[in-house]
């Protein structure tokens, strides 16, 4: 029998990542050139307004369902869905309430709090169904 096979290392924290970090100013000219005439930009921007200010992963904020977004007291909040089954919950930025809103009340999501996926796909034949990776994946280069 080994002594130290009940013993465990000091887990392996990385301090510093390798994924690049917009400034302000690019993350303002960024959500500034999503055009919002369409709930499509409504809904784009508000998908990248939970990323910007809830640094979630894309992963965690397509697989939102419309009451993952809801109120607590004065402030709304975010229940995001991460790996391993853990749920991390963050409240609103201001701006991304606005955010939110906007796409919600576009959408007409606000009387569908049980079920529905929040950021949803719109073109015919598809609406209603969860934005996916795959897409995404495939539209980027050099992937």
């Amino acid at each position: 029998m080994n002594p130290a096979s009940a013993v465990r290392g000091p887990k392996h924290v990385v301090k510093h990542g390798k994924t690049p970090i917009l400034t302000r100013e690019e993350t303002r000219v960024l959500l500034d050139s999503i055009d919002t005439d369409t709930i499509v930009g409504l809904r784009d921007r508000a998908l990248m307004g939970v990323l910007v200010f809830s640094f979630a992963r894309i992963g965690a904020a397509l697989s939102m369902k419309v009451e993952d977004y809801y109120p607590q007291g004065k402030r709304w909040w975010l229940r995001l869905h991460e790996k391993g089954g853990k749920r991390h919950e963050v409240p609103c930025h201001h701006t991304l309430e606005e955010y939110l809103d906007a796409y919600m009340e576009a959408a007409n999501l606000w009387d569908q709090k049980k079920g529905p996926p929040f950021f949803r796909t719109l073109t015919s034949g598809t609406v209603g169904r969860p934005l996916s990776l795959e897409p995404l994946a495939q539209s980027m280069p050099g992937e």
